[in-house]
């Protein structure tokens, strides 16, 4: 009669009683908001959060929000630990087998760590803690370690959609004072004006019901991106995607510095205390880092720029770098709910043969008959009717999974789903490449230029890389083949090859040992000067000066003063001179070594030589005559006769040489 339709969804009760909970006309006139199988991308203007939990042990867990294919899922989850106080964000990958692979998990306590809870290395605390291979300093002991608010009112952060000035949002609204919130529906015209046609309290005031608790899992088929933004300082950011329940969250967000031309994706953490920690940030620089700017390190940056343990060659300067088949049947993995064998879930079909796709509601019941009391197909046949355009805040009762698919060379990936505004994206992927059998799942950025940075990947091989396939490196791993600036041991040769060339010679290999709190240090280095032999370079330094021996090519060794050490030879072992006066000799005297020698043969091994004798009237007409027993030397002493010197107080210098062994 008046040319209006209507979409509703009915309840009928026992008592054959008829309820019309979500109902909407042709004319825009709207008693409740109803549900939506999202086919398009949808922009989020604030969190999209998974707020259905489920106990595992001690652990009370969200269910998953992520990107799924076939049996295989990509996806963010938070867990928390009543007993330990600890809350948990983590990234999983679910391969076409079932395995389950933890690649990334932080926590409330600070830690970013893999599934073991191996804590992940950022490139400051390895140049904080390790050796380069450039050298430097053992510096000792080494530790490593949306509302707002209007007056009285607390508001979330809108939740919708926005075309240049215009924008629809879902918005809830808090009165402090009086303990009111309102859940309501806002559309915001170019012209700055705010139209509320859905508005609900919590005193069952109600102006267009529009409430909307999704209690099954939503199969996305294209991107899903938070698109709200507010301003903090001189950043632009997005609202949190991920999940979330009580008062704490795991989610991502993109943030923008149009001052220094920098975007940032990053991964946060909110505990039950309010507290934020952001595990992981990657810009459109090349930086995947930690809160403080810090950037994580791959195993081969690490390899290529620090010493392992085995040894190796110090090279001075580095520069581093859900379908299933059945027949001719493509079916997505079932969205939805289960209780022990039942399961209710929405899934679509794709007969490839005729080209006929269907959307079904699926029930199945204990004993494993399937119902369908709702489906639709692309020919307009149509059991029950029951889309939805979810332009608010979605509370998720269980898994949010990207499901749409494309092609690209041999991978098949899903759509992203994460955050975005203006051409800025910050999304998780899921990847198949089923000639290799590999599942990646990856974090990705997209700049405002249109370049694309992929952060991070984990496969279904246990690898977790960067966009090169470069492992990421732990802690244990690093401190397996690494060595820390607080020292240990080397377990292969160490050789420095630097090499430098100042024109009047050549040189490398400094290595220094130093005390940190002085001028104090010994040091070595290879030498050669411009045209002349090649040495080894000892040097001791302190506030005195600098001195140097050098150990040359040809076998000499030159002192600090320019001179050149003396060898010995035919005496075995470490050989020692020593300088001594003898007076007021008799005849004939037992003269003692100041330190006893220790040769195997003293007569022939102990070599005595004395100076020119003196007394005091001047040795006038007197000979120096002087005999030494020689075949009475032993390591103590020797025997000498002066009877035929005429030496009255003589006294005569001696020096003697002979084999002493190591030092006391």
């Amino acid at each position: 009669k008046n040319g209006t339709t209507w979409g509703r969804l009915v309840l009928r009760d026992g008592g054959g009683n008829f309820h019309v909970p979500i109902q909407v006309d042709n004319h825009d006139n709207t008693t409740v908001n109803g549900t939506l199988n999202v086919t398009g991308q949808a922009g989020f203007q604030s969190s999209v959060l998974s707020q259905g939990t489920f106990q595992q042990g001690d652990l009370q867990m969200t269910m998953p929000i992520g990107a799924g294919f076939w049996d295989m899922q990509f996806f963010l989850q938070l867990a928390n630990n009543a007993k330990t106080g600890t809350t948990t964000g983590r990234l999983v990958l679910k391969d076409n087998g079932g395995n389950y692979f933890v690649a990334l998990q932080i926590d409330n306590h600070g830690h970013v760590t893999d599934a073991q809870g191996r804590d992940f290395l950022t490139k400051p605390e390895a140049q904080a803690a390790y050796l380069p291979l450039s050298g430097g300093n053992l510096t000792g002991a080494l530790y490593s370690t949306g509302t707002f608010q209007q007056g009285s009112l607390e508001l979330t952060q809108p939740v919708g959609a926005a075309l240049a000035d215009e924008q629809f949002f879902l918005q809830l609204v808090n009165e402090t004072k009086n303990g009111t919130t309102w859940g309501r529906l806002v559309l915001r015209d170019g012209g700055g004006n705010f139209h509320v046609p859905i508005q609900v309290d919590n005193h069952d005031n109600t102006t267009v019901n529009g409430t909307l608790n999704v209690t099954g899992q939503a199969g996305f088929q294209s991107s899903v991106l938070s698109q709200g933004t507010f301003q903090q300082g001189d950043l632009q950011m997005t609202m949190p995607i991920g999940a979330g329940f009580w008062d704490m969250q795991f989610f991502l967000q993109l943030a923008n510095n149009a001052k220094t031309g920098t975007t940032t994706g990053r991964l946060v953490l909110k505990d039950n205390g309010g507290n934020y920690f952001v595990a992981l940030q990657i810009d459109n620089h090349g930086h995947v880092t930690d809160a403080q700017g810090r950037d994580f390190l791959t195993k081969p940056e690490a390899q290529a720029a620090y010493l392992p343990l085995s040894g190796g060659n110090l090279t001075g300067a580095l520069y581093s770098t859900g379908t299933f088949q059945q027949g001719s049947l493509e079916l997505t993995q079932p969205v939805g709910a289960a209780l022990a064998d039942e399961q209710f879930f929405l899934q679509l079909v794709n007969e490839t043969k005729n080209g006929t796709t269907w959307g079904r509601l699926v029930l199945r019941d204990g004993g494993g008959n399937f119902h369908v009391p709702i489906q639709v197909d692309n020919h307009d046949n149509t059991t029950v009717n029951g889309t939805l355009n979810v332009t608010g805040q979605a509370g998720f009762q269980s898994s949010v999974l990207s499901q749409g698919t494309f092609q690209q060379g041999d991978l098949q990936m899903t759509m992203p789903i994460g955050a975005g505004f203006w051409d800025m994206q910050f999304f998780l992927q899921l990847a198949n490449n089923a000639k290799t059998g590999t599942t990646t799942g990856r974090l990705v950025l997209k700049d405002n230029g249109g370049n694309y940075f992929v952060a991070l990947q984990i496969d279904n091989h246990g690898h977790v890389t960067d966009a090169q396939g470069r492992d990421f490196l732990t802690k244990p791993e690093a401190q397996a083949a690494y060595l820390p600036l607080s020292g240990g041991n080397l377990t292969g040769g160490l050789t420095i090859t630097e090499a430098n060339n100042w024109g009047f010679g050549r040189g490398g290999g400094l290595s220094s040992l130093a005390m940190g709190d002085g001028p104090e240090r010994f040091y070595q280095q290879v030498y050669r000067p411009k045209g002349g032999l090649t040495q080894g370079v000892l040097g001791v330094a302190d506030e005195t000066g600098d001195r140097q021996w050098k150990l040359q090519a040809n076998g000499a060794i030159v002192t600090p003063s320019g001179n050149t050490l003396p060898e010995v030879r035919g005496v075995p072992g470490r050989v020692v001179t020593q300088y001594f006066r003898i007076t007021n000799l008799a005849n004939v005297n037992y003269i003692p070594f100041p330190v006893a020698f220790a040769a195997s043969d003293p007569v022939n091994e102990i070599f005595i030589t004395y100076g020119y004798g003196y007394n005091s009237n001047g040795g006038m007409g007197e000979s120096s005559v002087l005999y030494i027993y020689k075949q009475k030397t032993t390591n103590s002493g020797f025997w000498i006769d002066r009877s035929a010197s005429g030496f009255q107080d003589a006294a005569f210098d001696v020096a003697v040489t002979g084999p002493m062994g190591a030092p006391a």
